[in-house]
This record gives C-alpha cells, structure tokens and sequence, in this order.
C-alpha cells in the first residue's frame, strides 16, 4: 500500500471516498477502477477505520475476483482488524495459488506470534529473511519471539544482527536495552555499543542508545556525556535532544529538561506527525506542571490538544491541572474524555476518581477507583489514593479494607503498613495496629514519619511511640 504525500491527490482522493461512502449509503451501483479502489482501501486503512476498509475490499474483490493485491489488502486488513482466524484461512487460500510470497508470509508469522505461536513464526521468518527488503526488522522479530521462548543468547543475536545491518532500527535496539535489563546483561550490551562507537566514532545512532542504557542504570553522568556526544556529532536531530531532555526529566531537573524539549520543539518541522508534535507538548506542560507554572502547562497542554485531539496525556494533564485549580467539573470532563480514548488507562480512571471525589460525588469516585485498580493492580499511588479517600470521608474500616488488599498485592511497600497502621488506630483497632507497626518498622524504619502525617503529636500515642523507640534503639 502506497501513501498519498502530494496534497493535490490528496483532495482527489477524499473526493473520491465522499463519493464512494455516498454510494453506499444510497445503495447504489457505481463502477470504479481498480486503481480507485486500492486507494479508498488504503486511506481507511491508514485512518485505522478497518471496518470500512473492509467493506471497501469486498466490493472492489466483487468486481475484480483475481486481483491478488486485493487479496492481499484484506488480509491486511483482517490483520489489523485482529480478525486472526479469517486472516489465516484467507492466507491458506492464497498459498495455493502463490506458495511462497514472503509478504503473505510475513503477515501469517505476524499472526502467530500475536497469538503466541512464537516457534511457528520463527520458523516462517527464518525462511523468508533472505527475500524480505527490510530484513532488519524482520530479526528483530525473530528475537523478539526468541525471547518470548527464553532463549535469551538468540534474542540478543538476532537484536545484535538488525541492529548491525540499520543503526536507527528502533525496535530492535529497545528490545535489546530492555532484554539486557530485565537479564542483568546491560554490561554486555554497552560492551556490544561501544564496539560499534570504537569502529565508527561518529556513529552518533550509537551514543544516542548508549545514553538510554546509562539512564536505565541511573548512571546519569554517563547518559549525559553519551546524548552530548549523540548531539556534537549531529546537533539538528530533535530525537536526540529529546533524549537528553528525558535524562534530566527522569532526575527532576525540570529547567533543564523544559529547554531540552523548547529546543527539540525549535527543531521540528511544522508537519511532523501530530503525535510527536503533541507528546513534545505533554513533556513541555509536564516540566511547567511539575515547576508550578500551571498557566503554561495549561497552555503546553491546550497545544498538545489542538495539534491532536485525541492525545491520552494532553487530556490527563489537563485534567490534573483543572483539578489544582479546584475546576472538578472541567477536570471530569477531561478524564472521561481520557479514558473514552482508552478505557484500559489507569491514569485517566485515578483522576477521574480523584475529581469526582472533589465534587462530592461519592460513588462515581468510588467506582473510577475501582476501575483503576482493576487495570493496573501494580500501581501502588492508586491503593493509598483510594484507601485515603475513605480515610477522609471518616470510612475508617473501608481504608483500612483497601489498604490490606493493597499490602497483598505489594508485601514488600512499607509505606502501605504505615498508612494501615494509622487507618486502624484511627478505627480503634489497635493490637492489629501494632503487629503491622512491627512489620513495617522491619521493612524500612526509616518511613516511620509518614505517621507523622497523621498524628502530629505522636507522643499522644503512647505504645506507637513506644514501639518505634524501641526499633530506633535497635
């Protein structure tokens, strides 16, 4: 499928699609070329509107039956459309008349290693890799699955290999840090960087991925001294300042960071992809939100927002912003659109919870923070963020059910046991107050005065105090 750049075929072709969906409506019959066709199929596709595409597809194959390429679009398009099965079986279909089409064979080992047929793509994929154009993408498959299959020395060759063959193969180079993280194997991977940068010093590819490696690690210096290199070497590419800005973001040096990405803004072209441009934006406002210059984050968010309607983060910050302004019913507003534009974002559901909670609506805040919950169980914020909201409506023994259940899920956060500790004195529930004092008192002594938070006076609780005397002494 081919993309429509010239703006002159591109008012063509949206008159065409104007016409093309008036016929449907009208039910009409109408004739178009096969070449019309394709590029109505192909400007659904590219708006992710499959469920036209295929409609358009099932026409088009209703006049010209023996045209492969529209074969091939629906299977495409049954693809992206996760219509898995109806895509195999069309697949099967066309293997007979063409046995070996690496493109078709690329989709069907795409397929099976979404429904985790990981050694079936594999094999696919090490048969066609000689014949397919872009063979370092289709390695960084093959370690991408390697690595589903645990065999971790595979998946790191063949992330190696693509990235050998295409410096700037993303996939393959944020596979190959994440692997190396998640193995304890980063050692081996900067030694695998460095010998790219000892051979072609001004591989500045090379220092840019080097730098992600050092901020995984927290080696910040380090980070700093690789992006700068990335930069001296190539001092117009926004990626790398963007980097450099998410170094000092991940540090909290938001000044630094805030000029970082107004360069990388400064550097952009006005038709970048609107998604990059809006994420520029969400980073710039983040800075400004986290600086407490809330005008210009509200500001950087409304641009995010103008540029792309539909950015998750420009809505969340928005909403986080209405919600320090006090705004409860715009910052619902800019949560429900957040999680209407992904219902599985557990952001969006905690600041909904969190604005329906300042507008005293009780049980929509309860039920949004159940949501997030569901969808991300990890995220320790949401359990004492919950658990806080009932310990603020005086639900003693509702905070101190949330904050349990959020201990089971995080034995190892001692800060939870702090806040049930003071949930439950609160509750008067105070033998069970004390055992989890203990427990976390052994976690980390050290965040005792989060208590503090709730009991000022500490001295008032006699046996609390008591107790952490005697773990200090200890």
């Amino acid at each position: 499928m081919e993309n429509w750049n010239n703006d002159d075929e591109e008012r063509v072709l949206k008159n065409l699609v104007k016409k093309f969906e008036e016929w449907c409506a009208k039910k009409e019959s109408y004739f178009l070329d096969l070449h019309e066709f394709e590029a109505i199929i192909q400007y659904y596709f590219e708006q992710e509107n499959y469920s036209k595409a295929f409609k358009a597809v099932e026409q088009a194959l209703a006049l010209y039956p023996f045209s492969q390429q529209l074969r091939f679009s629906k299977v495409q398009i049954l693809f992206h459309a996760q219509r898995y099965f109806e895509a195999i079986q069309l697949i099967q279909e066309l293997e007979q008349s063409m046995p070996y089409e690496p493109n078709i064979l690329l989709i069907k080992a795409g397929i099976y290693t979404t429904i985790g047929k990981y050694a079936e793509s594999n094999e696919i994929l090490l048969f066609i890799a000689d014949d397919i154009e872009v063979k370092e993408k289709v390695y960084a498959r093959i370690a991408y699955n390697a690595q589903a299959l645990n065999k971790i020395d595979e998946a790191i060759f063949y992330y190696q290999k693509a990235i050998k063959l295409d410096i700037q193969c993303e996939e393959a180079h944020i596979g190959l840090i994440e692997l190396a993280e998640k193995e304890n194997r980063t050692e081996e991977v900067i030694a695998f960087y460095k010998e790219i940068i000892d051979q072609d010093p001004y591989q500045a590819w090379a220092w840019f991925y080097l730098s992600y490696i050092y901020m995984y690690q927290d080696e910040i210096l380090k980070a700093i001294d690789a992006i700068e290199y990335a930069i001296a070497i190539e001092d117009k590419n926004h990626a790398f300042w963007f980097q450099k800005g998410h170094i000092f973001m991940n540090q909290a040096m938001y000044e630094q960071a805030l000029e970082c990405y107004e360069h990388t803004l400064a550097l952009e072209d006005e038709k970048e992809e609107p998604e990059y441009r809006a994420n520029l934006y969400c980073h710039i406002g983040a800075c400004y939100e986290q600086m407490k210059n809330l005008k210009k984050a509200f500001h950087a968010y409304k641009e995010a927002m103008n540029i792309y309607p539909n950015w998750l983060h420009a809505w969340i910050g928005m909403g986080n912003i209405n919600v320090a302004f006090n705004k409860w019913q715009a910052a619902i507003r800019d949560f429900k659109k957040a999680v209407s534009i992904d219902s599985n974002c557990a952001l969006g559901w905690l600041g909904l919870a969190e604005a329906e909670a300042g507008m005293g609506n009780e049980l929509a805040a309860e039920e949004a923070y159940r949501q997030a919950i569901l969808i991300d169980p990890t995220n320790t914020t949401i359990w004492k963020r919950w658990a806080l909201f009932y310990f603020k409506n005086e639900k003693f023994d509702l905070a101190t059910k949330i904050i349990i259940e959020g201990i089971d899920e995080h034995p190892e956060e001692a800060e939870m046991y702090y806040y049930a500790v003071a949930f439950m004195i609160y509750d008067r529930n105070i033998a069970e107050a004390l055992y989890y004092l203990e427990q976390a008192l052994h976690l980390d002594y050290a965040k005792h005065e989060i208590i503090y938070n709730f009991f000022p006076d500490l001295n008032a609780q006699k046996s609390i105090f008591k107790i952490i005397e005697q773990f200090r002494k200890d």
